[in-house]
C-alpha cells in the first residue's frame, strides 16, 4: 500500500502555523485575529461585570492567546 503525501502551503503544528518557507505571516495574521476576537470580547465584558470578573476573563482568554508559544 502506498501513501501519497499532499503538499500545503501552510500548516498548523501544536498551534503555531508554519509555511513552506518556515515564515512568520501566516502565524501572525492568524494570532492578531484571535486577538482581535478576543480583545473585542474583553471590551465587552468589562462593560457587563466588574472589573475584577473582566480581569479573569483578560488573563483567560487574551493573555493565553498570547503568551502561547512566545519562546519560539
Amino acid at each position: 500500500m502506498r501513501n501519497e503525501l499532499n503538499q500545503v502551503d501552510t500548516t498548523v503544528f501544536l498551534g503555531i502555523t508554519l509555511d513552506a518557507k518556515l515564515q512568520w505571516g501566516p502565524h501572525v495574521n492568524n494570532l492578531s485575529n484571535r486577538l482581535s476576537s478576543a480583545a473585542y470580547a474583553v471590551k465587552k465584558i468589562r462593560h457587563l461585570t466588574d472589573i475584577e470578573t473582566a480581569r479573569l476573563v483578560y488573563f483567560s482568554y487574551f493573555h493565553s492567546i498570547m503568551s502561547y508559544g512566545i519562546l519560539l
